[in-house]
């Protein structure tokens, strides 16, 4: 709990003062960027030679755990 206001809540935010809008827009791009590193990953690791399916798997989901 912050402050001696006694209000709960599961979150603290540092700006209360941001739309909701820019909110939106932030995951927006934030989940963009994620998709694109992780589909990248995936097809720089398909187009190695010999490269199995197992493997470009794993890639994927290491940069898309690296990447968030």
């Amino acid at each position: 709990m912050h402050g001696a206001t006694g209000s709960r809540t599961c979150f603290f935010e540092r700006d209360p003062g941001i739309t909701i809008a820019r909110r939106a827009a932030a995951e927006g791009v934030g989940t963009l960027l994620l998709v694109l590193a992780a589909a990248g990953a995936g097809l720089a690791m398909a187009r190695l030679p010999g490269g199995s399916p197992v493997l470009t798997l794993a890639v994927s989901a290491a940069a898309a755990a690296e990447a968030s």
